[in-house]
């Protein structure tokens, strides 16, 4: 039993010491790794910004990675190289952008001197990977621009020094205004973060100025285009400021010394308005709300006086509007008035409404409940007045002009994607720039009684070929501008052989001289000719080009039934 107790005793002594000896290699093994950050912030100035601000000891440039437990330990920049590393510490990098001719590279050409250097630091979220003894690990930088952080702490320094709680929204504004007009005017700066950093800029520092100023009040703000507004600049911005219950309208762009002067105006509405002597009322020119409703809905009176006008580009180019609602009294729509609202399917012509002006409904390709009950009438994809004028068509493809159409308005079919055209045999005048920028339109042809086609009538389209009548007597100078060629069809002596010995890029092409109505080209019209004009319609026999040119009596590039009625009136008739 002694001896049991020894042996157990000795056993027990020996397993100790193996544990002892273990016990440090087994240790390090199980040592668990850790890098001391994964999502870290480094801020930066670019060289102007150095020149007249600093940035605070406590506001890091560079960070410095470690893994705890790790021997060997290694960084690189991953996801773009917008970040300096050296060895596991990581800055803000510096790009070069080398300028020649108008083109920036990141490397300077070789041979050649740049005709300037600029630089500029990438501040955003930049990530790097770790190594550390064969482990990886991942981590986010955030770069942030120092001076964003200095424009708001002097604004906010601002604001709770000249803010009082007993201040009326209005008065709040006035102040905030005055922030921006303190500053000197600057063409070079156009940023809130300029404004305050470099003491001035233009229009736009201005507009950002205030906005960003109200939201850190609790107001909402957002920048208005301020370039339509009488005797504005081309780009002009202002603000727009709201407690939700008044709305201002505020400047402080104008170019001149500081201080400057700024303006906070009452709106009582957020159409904007200006008085149209022509019409004898108002026009509306502007929707400066902050977001474009699905539903838009002018106002039919300002000030007791009605609403007559749609203005220029009125709303063009808002791609959230579904419906917009005229108010009786509108007379005129603009040019561009609603150009490009691919999404307005629903609009109203008001019974008063005169006048639609070129492209006012360009490019509005979903257009599609068309409510025109007055002068102006919507039928066959086109705005017509009284009728009789066309004065804008919403078409593509292959598309008839209605009969009874007598003109077609200046640019009543460009940039449509119109590919072929089949006149009225009623239309007589053809205005300008009627198919410009048609692209896919190549060849046209004329009704016989079009008199007169107007200047650019064809520039930028793609007509190749037109076919005149000796009606047509009149061409504007530039109708074949910018076209590479062009030939024309038409009769020895006519108005178009003159145009084309006039211009270089047109050639004249004669056509036989034919009798109207003559199928059979016997030189008389007789009932032999309805015979064959019926026998080609129903493709019992072919006609030839010059014999098709005899049967087209109302010359609308369309042999058809109606063909054959004219040559019976013109055989009763005789």
């Amino acid at each position: 039993m002694k001896k049991y107790r020894r042996l157990c005793a000795v056993t027990a002594v020996l397993c100790a010491v193996c544990l002892l000896l273990g016990a440090v290699p087994f240790a390090a093994s199980a040592a668990e790794q850790s890098l001391n950050a994964t999502d870290v912030t480094i801020y930066a100035l670019d060289e102007a910004e150095k020149a007249v601000i600093s940035i605070p000891d406590d506001y890091p440039q560079s960070f410095t990675f470690a893994v705890e437990g790790a021997s060997e330990v290694s960084c690189r920049a991953i996801r773009g190289s917008d970040l300096e590393v050296e060895g596991t510490t990581v800055s803000p990098k510096v790009v070069n952008v080398y300028w020649y001719g108008g083109w920036g590279y990141y490397s300077p050409l070789e041979g050649k001197t740049p005709d300037q250097i600029t630089s500029h630091i990438s501040y955003d979220d930049q990530y790097v990977q770790i190594t550390a003894d064969g482990k990886t690990y991942y981590a986010t930088v955030h770069v942030v621009n120092y001076a964003d952080i200095y424009a708001r702490t002097t604004a906010q320094n601002y604001l709770d020094a000249n803010i009082r709680a007993d201040m009326t929204t209005k008065e709040k504004v006035e102040v905030i205004a005055k922030f921006a007009a303190d500053r000197e005017y600057n063409v070079n700066y156009s940023t809130f973060t300029d404004m305050v950093v470099f003491g001035g800029g233009d229009c736009w520092a201005s507009t950002y100025t205030i906005v960003e100023m109200a939201k850190m009040i609790g107001l909402d703000a957002w920048d208005r285009n301020g370039n339509r507004d009488s005797m504005a600049g081309s780009g002009h911005r202002n603000a727009m400021v709201t407690d939700g219950v008044n709305y201002y309208e505020v400047e402080a762009g104008y170019s001149m010394d500081a201080p400057r002067d700024y303006q906070v105006r009452d709106r009582d509405s957020l159409f904007s308005i200006r008085y149209n002597r022509e019409y004898e009322g108002y026009e509306v020119y502007q929707y400066d709300g902050k977001v474009m409703p699905e539903k838009l809905t002018v106002p039919d009176t300002y000030h007791g006086e009605p609403i007559v006008s749609v203005g220029k580009q009125f709303i063009s180019y808002e791609t959230n509007v579904r419906e917009v609602v005229l108010p009786d009294s509108i007379k005129k729509i603009d040019m561009n008035a609603f150009e490009g609202c691919t999404a307005l399917t629903t609009i109203n012509i008001p019974p008063e409404t005169e006048a639609i002006e070129p492209f006012a409904f360009a490019d509005c390709t979903a257009l599609q409940d068309v409510k025109a009950n007055g002068r102006i009438r919507y039928r066959d994809n086109a705005f017509i007045l009284d009728g009789t004028v066309l004065l804008e068509a919403i078409v593509s493809g292959s598309y008839t002009i209605p009969e009874g159409i007598t003109a077609l308005h200046p640019y009543a079919f460009a940039y449509t994607d119109v590919t072929d055209l089949k006149m009225a045999s009623t239309v007589k005048t053809i205005g300008n720039g009627c198919f410009y920028h048609c692209e896919k339109l190549t060849s046209l042809r004329l009704n016989n009684g079009v008199t007169s086609i107007g200047d650019y009538a064809l520039t930028y389209s793609a007509v190749t070929e037109m076919t005149c009548p000796r009606s047509l007597t009149e061409f504007g100078d530039r109708t074949a501008f910018n076209l590479a060629s062009l030939t024309l069809y038409g009769y020895e002596g006519s108005a178009a052989e003159t145009f084309a010995g006039a211009h270089d890029n047109v050639t004249f092409v004669a056509l036989p001289e034919v009798l109207p109505g003559d199928v059979d080209l016997d030189g008389t019209v007789t009932i032999q000719d309805c015979t064959a004009l019926q026998r080609f319609l129903s493709e019992m026999t072919t006609l030839s080009e010059t014999a098709q040119t005899a049967a087209d009596v109302n010359g609308d590039g369309v042999l058809n039934v109606r063909d054959v009625t004219n040559i019976a009136r013109m055989l009763a008739a005789a």
